[in-house]
C-alpha cells in the first residue's frame, strides 16, 4: 500500500534531498580541484571544509527532526507560547507532531521510494553536467577535465547564493573564472546568453503547459457557482 505524503512535506523532502546532494556533489568537485595543481588561486580546503560542514549539518539535522521529535515539539511548543492566541500558531506544536510522524513513517515504509528518488537526483546532476559541457562546446571554450570542473563549480557555488536563479552572481562568477583561467571573455558573455536563453525556453514552456495542468472543477462545485 503506497503512503499517502502530504504535498508540503513531498517539497520540503524534495528541496532538502536536492540541497544535500547539492553540495555533496560539490564536496567531490572540490576535492578533485584540491588535487590539482594548475588552479591553485584559490584555496579549496577552506570551500571542502566548509561544505563537508553543511553536508554534516544537515544530515545531524534530519537525523534530530527523526530520531529526537519530542524535543523538537516541546521546544516549537516553548517558542510558540507567547502567540498561544494567534490563530495559526496556536497549534503549531500540533502541526510539527503530524510533520515528524508522517516523515517517520515515509523512512520506515517507503525507503525503496527514497533511493529511486536519490538515484533520480543524481541522474539529474548527470544530465546537467553533459549540457553544461554541451555549452561549453558551443562557445569553442579550450576544454581539459580540471578546467570543466573548475567552471562547473564556480557556476553551482555561485547559485548557492540567495538570488533567484543566480542572477548577477552566476554572471560574475563565470567573468572572474573565465578572466583567471586567461580564457577569452567573450565566449563567456556567449555562455551566459545561452545559459539564460535556456532559462527563458524552459520558463515559457512551463507557463505554455501549465493552463492544461489545471484541474477542472468538480461539476458539483461548477454549478453551485
Amino acid at each position: 500500500m503506497c503512503l499517502a505524503m502530504p504535498p508540503f512535506l513531498a517539497v520540503g523532502l524534495d528541496r532538502f534531498y536536492e540541497l544535500w546532494i547539492n553540495f555533496a556533489v560539490l564536496l567531490l568537485a572540490v576535492l578533485a580541484l584540491l588535487t590539482s595543481r594548475s588552479i591553485v588561486f584559490v584555496d579549496w580546503q577552506i570551500i571542502a571544509f566548509v561544505l563537508l560542514g553543511l553536508i554534516l549539518l544537515t544530515g545531524l539535522l534530519g537525523w534530530f527532526f527523526l530520531q529526537k521529535p519530542l524535543r523538537i515539539r516541546n521546544w516549537i511548543k516553548r517558542l510558540a507560547s507567547r502567540w498561544k492566541n494567534h490563530d495559526r500558531l496556536r497549534n503549531l506544536d500540533t502541526h510539527v507532531s503530524q510533520l515528524t510522524e508522517s516523515l517517520q513513517q515515509v523512512f520506515t515504509r517507503q525507503r525503496q521510494a527514497l533511493g529511486v528518488a536519490l538515484g533520480l537526483s543524481l541522474l539529474a546532476w548527470a544530465g546537467m553536467i553533459a549540457e553544461f559541457w554541451l555549452l561549453l562546446s558551443f562557445v569553442d571554450v579550450p576544454l581539459d577535465l580540471t578546467t570543466f570542473v573548475f567552471l562547473f563549480t564556480v557556476v553551482r557555488l555561485a547559485f548557492l547564493l540567495p538570488l533567484p536563479g543566480g542572477v548577477g552572481s552566476v554572471e560574475a562568477g563565470l567573468f572572474w573564472a573565465f578572466q583567471a583561467l586567461a580564457l577569452p571573455l567573450p565566449a563567456a558573455a556567449g555562455l551566459i546568453v545561452l545559459m539564460r536563453l535556456r532559462d527563458v525556453v524552459i520558463l515559457v514552456a512551463g507557463a505554455a503547459i501549465l493552463p492544461g495542468l489545471q484541474s477542472p472543477l468538480p461539476h458539483s462545485v461548477a454549478t453551485e457557482s
